[in-house]
């Protein structure tokens, strides 16, 4: 993380907004015209055109669900700033699931209920994967700007503007293995989709790259049960890691890392993507300003691209 929490925010943020507009605007496209170019037969809104978002505003990833709402509205402003979507205003209803799979499906039957066809979320991938089978049956288009699990592509009708697990654990594994002098490396993560699934890619790709690297420990932990932070940290203290890895939420992430700190250790730190939320640095202060976290960015300085929405 940037020593400048001001500049780094703001850049992560500007980033997103962009990715957010192109959403917008190529699921506006999915509403409006079928996938081989032929209009759809309901009329197109003349008062506004209104989709749906389901966001957490508060629970563990209420930090990404507030940011990417302030996104949302931007583009939004821009949008019908520049005229609309083919002259009508757009607006988007939100759901907050409160980071609670089963809130999100409800989340997802009241976008049905409400006659929304485009729904932007979730974010978390448990989230996602508890709506994604909703998807097709109630013919919504879902377009997830932030979950990665690899278990979405089993669902039609959902798309998203974020690389699958299987790239970002490929990232990892390269980076990982490519510093030198790494002898001991300790990943944290978390036992359910999102977690499991990134821990997964890590393992696979990380036997081509540990070159020279002696030991992995892995440290599994779950979201839905107190962190025995004392424990884990006494597990790194015992393995003396050269990098510790940590896939899980920001605040767990924060509270280990204040544990480390405490207990002298002094890794290189690398976080998962969740761990990019300014509710790190806030939390642990400047012992996290080395921490190296992953982030989807997307190659999007080709003319030639269009469209953000990846299909899962």
């Amino acid at each position: 993380m940037s020593g400048n929490s001001d500049h780094s925010l703001r850049t992560k943020w500007t980033t997103l907004i962009d990715v957010l507009i192109v959403a917008v605007v190529c699921v506006l496209f999915v509403v409006t015209f079928h996938p081989f170019g032929t209009q759809l037969y309901e009329p197109f809104p003349e008062d506004e055109v209104v989709i749906a978002a389901i966001l957490p505003m508060e629970g563990s990833l209420a930090n990404f669900g507030i940011g990417y709402r302030q996104g949302m509205e931007m583009a939004v402003e821009d949008i019908n700033a520049a005229g609309g979507i083919r002259g009508v205003p757009l607006r988007i209803e939100y759901f907050d699931d409160k980071s609670d799979p089963v809130l999100s499906v409800k989340a997802m039957q009241a976008v049905r209920d409400a006659d929304l066809p485009v729904m932007i979320g979730a974010i978390g991938s448990e989230n996602s994967l508890a709506i994604a089978p909703y998807a097709g049956t109630f013919d919504i288009v879902m377009l997830s700007p932030a979950s990665t699990t690899g278990a979405l592509t089993l669902y039609s009708g959902v798309y998203r503007t974020v690389a699958s697990d299987v790239y970002q654990g490929g990232g990892m594994a390269k980076i990982v293995g490519g510093i030198e002098d790494v002898d001991s490396v300790v990943v944290v993560y978390l036992g359910n989709q999102y977690g499991l699934s990134l821990m997964n890619s890590f393992e696979h790709e990380i036997g081509n790259y540990r070159i020279g690297v002696e030991n992995v420990t892995e440290i599994e932990i779950f979201d839905d049960e107190p962190m025995n932070v004392t424990w884990v940290v006494e597990t790194m203290v015992a393995e003396n890691p050269d990098v510790v890895i940590l896939i899980v939420y920001p605040e767990q992430g924060a509270e280990i890392m204040r544990a480390a700190e405490a207990a002298g250790l002094a890794p290189i730190w690398f976080g998962s993507d969740t761990m990019t939320s300014s509710d790190v640095s806030t939390q642990v202060g400047t012992y996290a300003e080395n921490m190296i976290g992953w982030v989807y960015t997307g190659a999007q300085t080709d003319g030639s691209f269009v469209c953000g929405a990846v299909l899962s």
